[in-house]
């Protein structure tokens, strides 16, 4: 049986380098969220995170693990939560 390659994922360095990408949830937005509104006036608490922007923010050797908040874009809380995606 061969074993798959593996890549630490540590740094937003290495999840750029392997095509990866950040999502952030923002938990102040997920309290305003409400199944009873319609489509179009739900609020979304997902948000897409700009990997280049935040590397050229924080650097590229920041670790991702227990890494400072994101700020929310619609509401600046830095009550957030980041998930890594794949690469497309």
């Amino acid at each position: 049986m061969s074993r798959m390659p593996t890549t630490r994922l540590d740094t937003l360095g290495r999840l750029y380098a392997t095509g990866h990408g950040l999502f952030g949830s923002c938990n102040d937005c997920a309290k305003l969220y409400r199944m009873a509104d319609p489509p179009e006036r739900r609020i979304s608490s997902n948000f897409d995170i700009d990997l280049a922007k935040l590397i050229a923010e924080r650097g590229a050797a920041t670790s991702c693990i227990r890494m400072e908040p994101v700020p929310c874009p619609r509401c600046g809380s830095r009550q957030t939560e980041c998930r890594i995606t794949t690469p497309k």
